[in-house]
């Protein structure tokens, strides 16, 4: 019988990965911080149309895929670390560039072009930098036997800031101003960009006739059976969190990827191969059936938990799936395809959050649970089978 088979290798967590970790769950942190607050920042303040805000979290998503294509001439051709931390501070520049602008109030089409901008160069520049960090630099600081679990642990680092991030942000929000807000986000930037410069990386001799633009550490083409159902998940993840701003609940969000971890390590470690995903999918869309049909005061503490679960089940046995689809020299591929479907879903289902179903949340769900269907029928009568044909570890 095919089962989970997920090692644990101690001598993993040596110094330098548990920097590039920390850094990496840093940018994930200072990118959601801003996913409560600043949707109804860019209304209230910037004068913005919910379709306008849905454009600009849209935006942010495009631009993860702009770079990703030149990755592998860049760590081919380049000191591979300075093609993360040099995106990293331009990112951090944005946000600074962003807390000058604050200070210096805009027309409405010139709001609205800047701030598209600002999200579509953010997501370029971070989409480069946490490509590099989990599919090169990661793996760099590893030895061969323990990249699976090297993929397997940074990945949670970079979820749990999709948690973390909102509560560190709505903290933030209720003792500062926006603008010092972004000062944080800074601050978490250049914090980010010391832990990466402070890791030693091995010489690596470039190969020979590298091109300019390729799909070589950018996307896994014969794994996008697998990364269009991460994004349809994560796209209906983001549906259903974009419209919250409750402190309460991305906490539980919180204990809900603690106890998907856990549960990885005792509960489904010699399950069935089809286990996690067929549960992680009926909580998820479990946990959305509650929060669109009750009202009681309990679901505020069930759903988040039980969605977290899920999701963080979920993902994680579609990150290892593209590690096991890939070959040997494609695994950097296949975390750069995880990434973009992780983020590209998250990112899409915000956007339409705010751009179609603003203030109409019961059909957000209703959408949330038949996309989560679908996707659950696409994977056990379809794709399932055609990873266990075409699988290659």
């Amino acid at each position: 019988m095919d089962t989970q088979n997920t090692p644990v290798h101690i001598r993993l967590w040596h110094r330098e990965f548990w920097w590039l970790s920390i850094a990496n769950m840093l940018l994930s942190t200072m990118i959601y911080m801003l996913l409560p607050i600043l949707p109804e920042h860019l209304l209230l303040h910037h004068s913005l149309t919910v379709s306008e805000v849905g454009l600009v979290m849209g935006a942010y998503g495009l631009g993860l895929f702009v770079l990703g294509g030149f990755t592998s001439y860049l760590v081919q051709r380049y000191r591979r670390d300075s093609i993360c931390y040099i995106p990293i501070l331009a990112a951090t520049a944005i946000f600074g560039m962003m807390y000058l602008n604050e200070h210096h109030p805009m027309p409405h089409e010139m709001s609205l072009y800047a701030s598209l901008a600002a999200a579509l160069a953010m997501g370029a520049f971070m989409g480069l930098a946490r490509i590099t960090l989990v599919s090169t630099l990661v793996i760099d600081t590893c030895e061969s036997a323990m990249r699976t679990e090297a993929n397997y642990s940074a990945s949670w680092f970079s979820r749990i800031g999709l948690a973390l991030g909102p509560v560190v942000g709505l903290l933030c929000a209720a003792r500062m101003e926006f603008r010092d807000v972004l000062l944080v986000d800074c601050g978490m930037g250049l914090c980010a960009f010391l832990l990466v410069r402070m890791v030693t990386f091995p010489f690596r001799t470039p190969d020979d006739h590298v091109r300019l633009w390729s799909t070589d550490r950018f996307f896994l083409i014969q794994g996008f059976p697998l990364f269009l159902l991460l994004l349809m998940l994560t796209a209906s993840a983001g549906l259903i969190i974009q419209p919250i701003a409750d402190f309460r609940f991305f906490a539980l969000l919180l204990a809900g990827f603690a106890l998907a971890f856990i549960s990885e390590k005792f509960v489904f470690s010699d399950a069935d191969l089809k286990s996690e995903l067929v549960t992680g999918q009926i909580c998820m869309m479990l946990a959305v059936g509650i929060l669109l049909t009750s009202r009681l005061e309990v679901v505020a503490t069930i759903v988040p938990v039980l969605f977290a679960f899920g999701l963080g089940i979920t993902a994680t046995r579609l990150l290892l799936f593209l590690i096991k689809l890939s070959r040997h020299c494609q695994r950097a591929t296949s975390q750069s395809t995880y990434f973009l479907g992780w983020e590209g879903g998250l990112s899409l289902g915000m956007a339409l959050a705010y751009g179609c179903f603003y203030g109409n949340s019961n059909t957000a769900y209703i959408i949330a649970i038949a996309v989560m269907a679908v996707a659950l029928t696409l994977y056990n009568f379809v794709v399932h089978a055609w990873y266990m044909r075409h699988r290659n570890r």
